[in-house]
């Protein structure tokens, strides 16, 4: 029988596995972390920022209805994770990974993202830190954006 503290462990990398490594961009893996982030208020907070995390590193086309929920919780990191998800999406970036993290390729605005513009630059920013500043203007910005966008991405 497992002991509370090997069980602790355990469930601490499970959250560390989901948050830095678990990039699964199939349909079925997106929803359900789109289930744990943003449908799930119940849920353990912890692991619906690590879900949600994995969506805002993911920031694929399909994430981005999650993403945009996450704007509305209550919760300041998930909202933290929503606009990143949203701001990487929209210009570009490449998927966040460990290695991209250690090397900050994942920051990178390189080619021509079809939704970047001068307005998509300005009001991204990366967590909470970052985001605290003006928490208003960007989820303002991001979710007019989302809201202009969304059709024509096919949500």
């Amino acid at each position: 029988m497992a002991s509370a503290s090997q069980g602790a462990i355990e469930y601490g990398t499970l959250l560390s596995s989901v948050r830095g490594d678990f990039r699964a961009t199939d349909a079925n893996s997106i929803a359900e972390l789109g289930r744990i982030a943003s449908d799930s208020p119940n849920l353990d907070p912890l692991f619906r920022e690590a879900a949600a995390h994995a969506l805002a590193s993911i920031h694929s086309r399909e994430t981005l209805p999650y993403l945009a929920k996450l704007l509305d919780d209550p919760d300041a990191l998930l909202r933290v994770e929503g606009l990143g998800g949203l701001g990487s999406f929209a210009n570009g970036t490449p998927m966040q990974t460990r290695a991209s993290t250690a090397s900050l390729a994942y920051l990178q605005l390189s080619g021509e993202g079809p939704y970047r513009t001068p307005e998509t630059i300005a009001n991204f920013a990366l967590g909470s830190p970052a985001i605290e500043r003006d928490e208003q203007r960007y989820l303002a910005f991001w979710k007019d954006w989302w809201s202009s966008h969304r059709a024509s991405l096919g949500f």
